[in-house]
This record gives C-alpha cells, sequence and structure tokens, in this order.
C-alpha cells in the first residue's frame, strides 16, 4: 500500500468519525417528546368529548368513555412557546375552555416526561409528575347538573 493510499484511509476515517459524533449530537439537541394523558374519571361512565390544538397543530375531535383516557405528544421547541389549549364538552358542561392547558414554559418543570390530567365532576385536575399531586384546579365555567344518586 502507498504512503498515498493509507492518507487517503485515514482521512476517510476521520471524515466518518466526525460525521458520526455530529450525528449524535445533532439527536441529543433535539428535545425528548412528552406525552399528555387526559383521563375520564366522570361519574356513571359520563361520555367526554375534547379537541385540542396549538398554534400548528389540531388533534381534532376525541370521545373519552369513562373511565378511559386519551394521549397525545408534544416535542418541546427550541423557543419554549409549544401550548396547547383544550375544549372540554360532557353532559351539562358545553364548551369548557382551557387555552393554557399545555404550555412549555409552565409543563417543562412540573412535568417532565408525563403530563396527567384527570376530568372530575368538580373540575380539571393538573398533576406535577415528581409528587403525584395536583397543582393546577380549573373549575368548570358552568355549574355542572346536580348528581342524582337515587335515579330520579
Amino acid at each position: 500500500m502507498t504512503s498515498m493510499s493509507r492518507s487517503t484511509l485515514f482521512v476517510i476515517y476521520l471524515i466518518g468519525f466526525w460525521v458520526r459524533i455530529i450525528t449524535a449530537n445533532a439527536r441529543s439537541s433535539v428535545a425528548p417528546k412528552k406525552v399528555v394523558e387526559i383521563y375520564n374519571k366522570l361519574p356513571f361512565g359520563m361520555v367526554l368529548d375534547i379537541h385540542c390544538k396549538s398554534k400548528n397543530r389540531d388533534l381534532g375531535n376525541h370521545t373519552i368513555f369513562g373511565p378511559q383516557f386519551y394521549q397525545f405528544q408534544v416535542r418541546p421547541s427550541r423557543s419554549g412557546t409549544t401550548e396547547y389549549s383544550c375544549e372540554f364538552n360532557w353532559v351539562g358542561v358545553a364548551g369548557a375552555l382551557v387555552n393554557d392547558f399545555y404550555t412549555e414554559k409552565r409543563d417543562t418543570i412540573r412535568c417532565a416526561t408525563r403530563c396527567r390530567w384527570v376530568i372530575r365532576y368538580e373540575g380539571i385536575y393538573g398533576y406535577r409528575e415528581d409528587t403525584g399531586e395536583p397543582d393546577i384546579v380549573y373549575e368548570w365555567q358552568t355549574s355542572p347538573p346536580p348528581l342524582h344518586l337515587d335515579g330520579e
């Protein structure tokens, strides 16, 4: 093998090495996705309709039967401005809109990988991932209908 071919192979090896390093750094700089979970904990298996969207992404309408959940993924932006609003509808409560359902600035700290929300008769509860305790509560904009436990 000539000295020219050894030099060429060495340069090719170095280029490949640097490409792998640059590719690995580029992948690690992309923020990991977060999972946003919305649990329907309304009484008596009431059906919950939701519609969530951001400025750039409309997730469409979804129906959650009790006690099930719906989830979607959010990739934080480089600018830190990702936000989702969600509208909730169920029998007796029409069009409860939460404009700051997911906000990257707030939720980066309170839910590192998973943002859990529970929809109850009393309101909408957001839970901290690190403690499992609710730290955000939205009351319904319209009072829900009274519950009749005796079937009346």
